[in-house]
C-alpha cells in the first residue's frame, strides 16, 4: 500500500529528479521458525538481461545517458534482527557502472544501488562486459536479507 509519495527538483533540468516513496507491505517476509528472508523491492530492477546473445556485431545504442539511483530502507518489528544482508557489488566499466550496498541498524536494512551510463553508445569491444554487468544487475535484485526473531 502506497502511504505517501512526492517529487523534489520537478521543474529543474539542472537537477535530478527525485522520487520519494513511502509504502507498506503486509507479509512480505517468507518465515521459516525463527528466520525471516526477502528480496528488496527495487523499482529499477530488471528481470531479465535485456543482452541475451553471446555476440554481438553492432555497437549498443540507448536512447539516452542516464544515471539511476535508488534507496530503499526496509523497517521491521523490534522483535527481529538483521542476521544477514548481501555483499557489495560494484562493476566498473569505462562508460557503464553499477555499484550496491547495503547496511542495516537495530530495526531496519537498506540499500543504495546506483546504475551509471555516462554514453549512450556503448563498443561492442566491450559486450562480453556489459553482458556480465546487466547478470549482476538482475541476479542482485534476488539477494536475500536473512532476519532473525529475538527471543
Amino acid at each position: 500500500k502506497l502511504d505517501s509519495f512526492y517529487y523534489t527538483d520537478l521543474n529543474s533540468a539542472e537537477n535530478s529528479l527525485n522520487l520519494n516513496l513511502s509504502f507498506s507491505i503486509i507479509n512480505y517476509v517468507e518465515k521459516i521458525e525463527q528466520l525471516g528472508n526477502f528480496t528488496m523491492p527495487f523499482f529499477t530492477a530488471l528481470k531479465e538481461n535485456p543482452f541475451i546473445k553471446q555476440r554481438r556485431s553492432n555497437p549498443i545504442d540507448f536512447d539516452y545517458s542516464l544515471l539511476k539511483s535508488e534507496n530503499v530502507k526496509i523497517e521491521f518489528p523490534e522483535n527481529f534482527s538483521v542476521s544477514q544482508i548481501p555483499k557489495k557489488r560494484k562493476v566498473l566499466l569505462t562508460d557503464l557502472g553499477f555499484n550496491q550496498v547495503y547496511g542495516s541498524g537495530s530495526n531496519y536494512v537498506e540499500c543504495a544501488r546506483t546504475l551509471d551510463l555516462k554514453k549512450r553508445r556503448l563498443l561492442v569491444q566491450n559486450y562480453q562486459s556489459i553482458k556480465s554487468l546487466y547478470d549482476d544487475l538482475v541476479s542482485s535484485s534476488q539477494d536475500q536479507i536473512i532476519l532473525q526473531k529475538k527471543n
